[in-house]
């Protein structure tokens, strides 16, 4: 948690169109769709939810006209919108809060995965914490379908490393202050101490230090 998945990915997300239109084909093609777990989120919630921001983004009336009732229902109406749209790219960030969600067992989340799979039959991302790690391996050695690409655990700064380097001087530029600090050798190892090399932390803590300062 704070490692900056979530950014990362939306950023990369931001280099592509949300949507293209093909006027020879009259066709609205959804080129990805990313889909957060809040924290109390259940899994029929999260669903409705997509199918909403699928009615937002192209002005269509999806659930309105289908209203899904049930967990299978969503997934099928999601694995149609998919197909109608030739979606190209589906996203699910926060996957650890779907474990706590009430009424949503580990069996039921398999069964949610590898029926969305065969619905949608399209690139499929899922990011969580550490705490999801241990399930989520166990659920794509499952699934071999939604898992085929493998996983990536993204881990904290290393402080022997290059990037903690790098990433320091780039944030040390933005300092709020009149009279600007430079980083030391002793700075870099405090800053790493408090934040054990998180970057939202290690964020955090720049902002609070000049604030005080």
């Amino acid at each position: 948690s704070g490692g900056g998945k979530s950014s990362a990915v939306e950023r990369t997300l931001s280099f592509l169109p949300q949507t293209l239109l093909h006027e020879k084909l009259n066709l609205v093609q959804i080129v990805w769709l990313k889909m957060d777990c809040p924290l109390d989120g259940r899994l029929k919630q999260c669903l409705i939810s997509l199918i909403g921001r699928v009615d937002s983004l192209l002005g269509t009336s999806y659930f309105k006209d289908n209203k899904p009732k049930t967990i299978d229902q969503c997934v099928a109406l999601i694995g149609k919108i998919a197909s109608w749209h030739y979606l190209g790219l589906l996203v699910i960030d926060e996957f650890q809060n779907l474990m706590d969600a009430p009424g949503v067992s580990h069996a039921h989340l398999l069964n949610f995965f590898v029926t969305l799979s065969n619905e949608i039959k399209i690139p499929l991302i899922v990011i969580g914490t550490p705490k999801a790690q241990n399930y989520l391996q166990g659920l794509f050695r499952e699934a071999r379908r939604v898992g085929n690409n493998g996983t990536f655990e993204w881990n904290r700064l290393s402080f022997e490393g290059e990037e903690w380097t790098f990433f320091l001087e780039c944030l040390w530029k933005y300092q709020w202050v009149t009279n600007p600090s430079e980083l030391t050798p002793a700075l870099s190892k405090a800053m790493y101490f408090q934040t054990q090399g998180i970057k939202a932390l290690v964020v955090r803590l720049f902002q609070m230090c000049r604030l005080q300062a």
